[in-house]
């Protein structure tokens, strides 16, 4: 085959080419102009300031505050801006599926007369309405009319079950909103409790009723459960509060603050963050209500994992014995553990805590386990005696007896613990 017909032929293989890709272009943007065509909501999601819903359930204004969204009507409150910009998002997204033209002079046919859905979004420029009337007699769509009244529109059926929203739905039901990743100070005032604690260097401290080093995560467990926790229902009256707790951001600044109060039926609420009392979940309470000796650091094992070089693990009648050779152990009786087990339990070991209940052991009988390690020197670094009596568990450490939780016990390997 000559020089000039392969030419030819390349360059009629790249003439169908480009006109392929033109084409591919071409309709890619028909389509594009097409699915344009169907949203008929002027606004994008951004450009909207405030917006006026009116449901089955009532009328609701909202406005734009900075990133959140504020309730107006019918109460003065925060509102949950997941659900509102969801709102927005179906309505500006929402893409109709046929239209009727001209628009007929009764328009009560199609439940026009009284919709069962209006919402007018505001923008800095213009406002736009759409209101949702009845259903096709399908019930696949819903007819619709916007602020042109061009046309009668048909959506599918979800817009309106997307759009039928309660108070409750578009209220913000957080306690407080603060990141528990910046608070410096956090504070407990109530008739038998006055605990402060403060952030430094990314390490939490007891500073009342005692100086101490505190558990970072279970102070910041409860800093987390707390931003969470979510109101069960809105009150107008309210009660004395029996627990004060502060939150500070930043010192300089006023905290965040919630007000408790324990009765027999609920927990009743008040914060800084919404203008009314509510409920909260009555095991709330018990979760975040401690003693100054629960957030002390408790851990009380101390060794370098990386230079444990053998492990003894004495359960009961049998014997476990863990040798790192080049970085793997090996394990004998090898059906007692896994290695990963091994690395596991010591990892168990570290995080280790003694529980914060101020309580004696007596009639400690013959201990049930028996852990000790080596380093790579040969050196004992740990022997530790383990436990039980009666619904207790005991650890006994460096000649002093600890109260562990019972779930100590499910930290041992498998195997080993069985009969």
């Amino acid at each position: 085959m000559s020089w000039k017909k392969i030419f030819f032929y390349l360059f009629f293989l790249i003439i169908i080419l480009a006109l392929y890709s033109y084409q591919q272009v071409k309709t890619r943007k028909t389509q594009q102009i097409k699915e344009q065509e169907k949203q008929v909501c002027p606004f994008k999601v951004e450009e909207i300031k405030s917006y006026t819903l009116k449901t089955e359930y009532g009328l609701f204004k909202l406005e734009r505050k900075g990133k959140k969204w504020w309730l107006t009507k019918p109460v003065s409150d925060w509102a949950n801006s997941s659900t509102c910009s969801q709102v927005l998002e179906t309505v500006v997204n929402s893409k109709i599926e046929r239209k009727i033209t001209p628009v007929p002079k009764d328009i009560s046919p199609y439940g026009l007369d009284r919709p069962r859905i209006e919402i007018t979004l505001i923008s800095d420029k213009e406002t736009w309405a759409l209101k949702l009337g009845g259903d096709t007699p399908d019930r696949r769509r819903i007819y619709a009319f916007t602020t042109d009244k061009k046309a009668i529109y048909l959506f599918p059926n979800s817009l309106l079950w997307s759009l039928n929203k309660r108070l409750g739905d578009l209220r913000d039901k957080h306690i407080i909103a603060f990141d528990p990743a910046k608070v410096t100070r956090l504070s407990f005032q109530g008739k038998e409790i006055d605990i402060m604690l403060e952030k430094q260097k990314n390490q939490w401290y007891i500073k009342t009723p005692f100086n101490a080093k505190a558990d970072n995560d279970e102070v910041e467990n409860l800093l987390y459960k707390l931003q969470a926790e979510q109101i069960k229902t809105f009150i107008k009256k309210g009660v004395s509060p029996q627990l004060k707790i502060e939150l500070w951001e930043d010192i300089n600044k006023p905290p965040y603050w919630l007000k408790l109060t324990l009765q027999k039926e609920e927990l009743i609420a008040q914060s800084n963050y919404h203008p009314t009392w509510f409920t909260l979940r009555k095991g709330l309470w018990k979760d975040i209500v401690k003693t100054p000796e629960f957030f002390k650091d408790r851990h009380f094992v101390k060794f370098d994992k990386e230079m444990v070089d053998k492990v003894e693990i004495i359960y009961g009648k049998k014997q476990l014995l863990a040798q790192k050779n080049k970085e793997k152990w090996e394990i004998k009786p090898k059906n007692l553990a896994q290695a990963y087990e091994i690395e596991f339990f010591l990892e168990d070991l570290l995080n280790l805590k003694y529980l914060p209940e101020k309580i004696t052991p007596s009639d400690l009988a013959s201990w049930q386990a028996r852990v000790k390690l080596w380093n790579k020197k040969a050196q004992l670094v740990l022997d530790m005696k383990c436990y039980k009596h009666k619904e207790q568990s005991w650890v006994k450490y460096k000649d002093r007896f600890y109260l562990v939780g019972n779930n100590f016990w499910e930290k041992f390997p498998i195997k080993i613990k069985e009969e």
